[in-house]
């Protein structure tokens, strides 16, 4: 029987090479499919709250009752067709000193980035006088919205 020579690396290496160019594409899509952070109330305070520590102010506590009132209205918000952003009557809530911040985005991070480029916005993230947060997030779902969330943030001393 006559010597078969062995196979040389590039006489492999094509049909290893064209599997990995096939794979590599669904692997990227696929990363794009998923989302790349937690879109939780407590992500979105966890930034926050490295907001206020990077700026020298303390941080916040997280309310239950602050979060509920966020939570129903984030819902109300995102039901709304087209989605609004339209503040709560934070006196009819009870709150006397508050601030309110409401974002429209496709994640929380998004959320975050454009409120704190925001100046008012900004205020409230890092305003000294509140110690306490509540976050609410509604998925908007249908319509030229769909898939994005709304961000409610309320903000109490």
């Amino acid at each position: 029987m006559p010597d078969q020579p062995s196979p040389t690396p590039d006489a492999v290496a094509p049909t290893a090479r064209a599997r990995s160019a096939r794979l590599i594409p669904l692997l990227l899509v696929g990363a794009m499919l998923l989302p790349t952070t937690a879109c939780t109330p407590e992500h979105m305070i966890d930034l926050i709250n490295a907001e206020r520590t990077a700026a020298g102010v303390g941080q916040l506590t997280p309310d239950a009752s602050l979060a509920a009132s966020c939570q129903s209205w984030a819902e109300h918000l995102a039901a709304l067709s087209p989605p609004q952003l339209i503040h709560q009557n934070l006196r009819a809530l009870g709150l006397g000193t508050a601030g309110e911040n409401l974002a429209l985005n496709v994640d929380v991070d998004a959320a975050h980035n454009a409120l704190m480029n925001s100046p008012g916005h900004r205020s409230n993230i890092l305003s000294r006088s509140y110690t306490k947060v509540g976050v609410g997030i509604a998925n908007i779902q249908g319509g030229a919205w769909d898939g994005y969330i709304i961000v409610c943030e309320l903000f109490q001393g």
